[in-house]
């Protein structure tokens, strides 16, 4: 019985290692991201407890509050993080998924430019956006200049956004409605931060997604 436990749990741990090299080889950039977002959520205590309630919360946190009090950090730091554990199940999965497609398609190097600027610019740009609105009276302006947010969103949907340049017709029509629907509805039925972040971030790079993607020509049209 022991030695048969014992082979399983070898046949698991070989098992896993392999597919750690595997998605190493395939997107180093993906799988380090992920790597990285789960030891700082089991080394925080994130993976289990809200970090909203943490007292080190606003130093991780980016929005305009960040902005205001001069955390810039907070724009690289925070999208590591997720706002409550079970939101490590779509933020990880998702940013395997999305950006690790992306890496596979176009290369590890176009992904990091295009999920790290997209991310920044997306965060940064919503930030200035309401720091622009919120003195005009506009009561969802003044709500969202007081919303912080955590998370790589933003940049792994600029990163499918970009990569839906390499898909063939009519899956690429397909592909950015889908985006585009879901980036649409969720500014106009929830409007957190958040919503407006991804809609800069996919509004962004969709205009220029061929070019990101350096399309070849058999792509479709």
């Amino acid at each position: 019985m022991r030695r048969s436990s014992a082979k399983t749990l070898k046949s698991v741990v070989a098992g896993t290692g392999s597919v750690a090299v595997l998605a190493w080889r395939r997107a180093p950039f993906t799988t380090a991201v992920v790597a990285v977002m789960l030891v700082v959520a089991v080394a925080t205590g994130a993976l289990w407890s809200s970090v909203e309630d943490r007292g080190w919360f606003t130093q991780v946190a980016y929005g305009l509050p960040a902005l205001d009090s001069g955390k810039w950090w907070t724009f690289l730091i925070g999208p590591f993080f997720a706002l409550i554990p079970i939101f490590y199940l779509p933020m990880a999965g998702g940013f395997a998924l999305l950006a690790g497609y992306t890496e596979a398609r176009i290369g590890t190097r176009r992904t990091v430019a295009i999920t790290v600027s997209a991310q920044l610019a997306a965060t940064l740009g919503a930030a200035l956006i309401l720091l622009a609105l919120r003195g005009t009276g506009w009561a969802w302006a003044a709500q969202l200049s007081l919303q912080t947010d955590v998370g790589f969103s933003a940049g792994s949907l600029a990163a499918v956004a970009v990569v839906s340049a390499t898909v063939r017709s009519p899956w690429r029509f397909r592909l950015r409605a889908v985006l585009c629907a879901y980036v649409g509805i969720s500014i106009l039925a929830v409007g957190s931060l958040a919503d407006l972040e991804h809609l800069l971030a996919v509004g962004a790079a969709l205009p220029v997604s061929r070019r990101l993607a350096r399309e070849s020509d058999d792509g479709g049209g």
